[in-house]
């Protein structure tokens, strides 16, 4: 009996073969690019996010917490809050009345604005008072908190005078509207008006019940279809205290 004859694959068998195996092998690499791309992506805006809240969080509880005093039965506005200047990064603010407990002005080394508050704690640590860099004082005192952007696009915090905190970065643009109460006949702290910083006037720092804060973000999705350069983020943050009661 005869043996079968052996064979091997023909060359376009085999080049058949390799194209099929190549095009599957780029199919996969595909899906595994996409895959690689859109996790990336996820990343970049759970950061962005991130830093969002972080930022935000930081500048609502300073703001809101803006010419507290622990003592309302013996302590006054005018007598723990006196006028006088803060000097920061070369720029002057001005706190021009004695009670005023939040000032700014245009910010002179970035885009934006620059925020000034202050409050004072008790030193015990029950007031559960924190600055501008998240740390809770249990030091008596006066608290000045200073808030600007730098040239590298990085949101700073400076507590009495200290070098800077960088808090996030990758923040173009910090702007303020000041919601102000106007009108002496209304008994209420109710806004009847907001005013970007440029147009503040020195009585109006005394008014101020809330602010409309916008921070503008880099898009780190920038490039991609329907993705612009930037992305704000706004929040209305009230002043919670105006008669030296922390609510």
């Amino acid at each position: 009996m005869k043996s079968l004859e052996q064979r091997g694959f023909s060359l376009v068998e085999l080049m058949v073969a390799i194209a099929v195996a190549l095009f599957l092998v780029a199919g996969v690499v595909t899906v595994l690019s996409n895959t690689r791309n859109t996790y990336k992506d996820q990343s970049k805006l759970a950061q962005l996010q991130d830093d969002q809240r972080l930022a935000m969080t930081l500048l609502g509880n300073v703001v809101q917490s803006a010419g507290y005093y622990p003592d309302p039965l013996g302590m006054t506005a005018d007598s723990e809050f006196k006028a006088g200047a803060v000097t920061f990064t070369g720029q002057t603010l001005a706190f021009a009345k004695d009670g005023q407990s939040i000032s700014g002005a245009t910010n002179t080394t970035a885009a934006g604005d620059t925020l000034v508050v202050r409050f004072e704690t008790s030193g015990t640590g029950s007031d559960n008072i924190i600055d501008c860099t998240g740390q809770q004082w249990k030091t008596a005192g006066i608290i000045v908190n200073t808030l600007t952007l730098d040239a590298n696009n990085n949101l700073l915090c400076a507590v009495n005078g200290s070098t800077p905190t960088q808090l996030v970065s990758g923040v173009t643009n910090m702007k303020i509207w000041y919601g102000l109460k106007t009108d002496p006949t209304v008994s209420t702290n109710q806004v009847d008006t907001y005013v970007p910083t440029a147009d503040m006037g020195p009585d109006d720092w005394s008014n101020v019940m809330s602010l409309r804060l916008t921070l503008t973000f880099k898009n780190p999705l920038y490039g991609a279809p329907g993705q612009s350069a930037t992305i704000d983020f706004t929040r209305v943050i009230a002043v919670m205290n105006k008669a030296g009661v922390q609510t």
